[in-house]
């Protein structure tokens, strides 16, 4: 009898346990964040993609676009760039809310 009744508390747990969690939040105001101006003890790497359309309305397949690989020191001193071709792979959180 006592196994019994703690499955059926587990199942009760685990059943009312395990809801979908959602969390509204406001996005940040990112149109004045630069490279050169953040607020970072870290190196940055600045991606500049003008393909977002394209990847947008083709996230289904694997693609390659064409992007800018900018790279700047710690304190935000641009050092070089490089012309680089980025693979997107894969849409298995494409129909999430939350995007990767």
């Amino acid at each position: 009898m006592n196994k019994i009744a703690f499955i059926s508390a587990l199942i009760v747990l685990i059943g009312f346990g395990c809801t979908k969690f959602t969390i509204e939040e406001t996005l940040p105001d990112i149109t004045t964040i630069s490279p050169e101006d953040m607020d970072s003890d870290l190196d940055r790497i600045n991606i500049i993609c003008d393909s977002f359309d394209y990847i947008y309305n083709y996230y289904v397949y694997d693609l390659e676009v064409s992007a800018t690989v900018e790279y700047f020191d710690k304190t935000g001193g641009f050092l070089f760039s490089k012309d680089a071709i980025i693979e997107i792979k894969g849409a298995g959180s494409a129909n999430n809310p939350m995007k990767s």
